[in-house]
């Protein structure tokens, strides 16, 4: 049986607040987070746009077309570019997000289909809410 949503985020986030243990480092900022997930939305959007289409004409496939693809695999782009843009002599709460959760893995996962890029859109939603909920800072 699936891992649900929350358990997962709840692993991802325990698992990237592990790491920080190991060496102190500032917390990662909650417009950070959203920025990412305002990125995941909008693909999300297409998605259930797609998806809506689909069910219109009686087609239940699950692919994505090559053009929502492109914009997933950009997210790691977009993710990686932020992460690179932390200092380099200091502490890095992105990056550590970034490996925490094996973002790279995950965004290529959901790419895969509907269905998987549906789950990690809800799992990223279900990590912003639970940094906030854990105190996450907007700094």
């Amino acid at each position: 049986m699936a891992q649900s949503i929350l358990d997962e985020a709840k692993q991802f986030f325990d698992k990237a607040m592990e790491m920080r243990k190991d060496r102190p480092i500032p917390a990662l900022n909650t417009s950070k987070l959203r920025n990412f997930l305002n990125e995941v939305v909008t693909i999300s959007n297409r998605v259930e746009i797609l998806k809506a289409k689909r069910i219109q004409n009686n087609d239940n496939s699950n692919d994505l077309p090559q053009n929502l693809q492109n914009l997933v695999d950009f997210l790691d782009v977009k993710l990686m570019y932020q992460v690179g843009r932390e200092d380099n002599k200091g502490p890095r709460p992105l990056k550590k997000f970034y490996e925490a959760g094996n973002m790279a893995k995950r965004i290529n996962s959901a790419k895969q289909g509907i269905t998987e890029y549906k789950r990690f859109a809800d799992l990223m939603e279900a990590v912003v809410a639970l940094h906030k909920y854990h105190g996450g800072s907007d700094k």
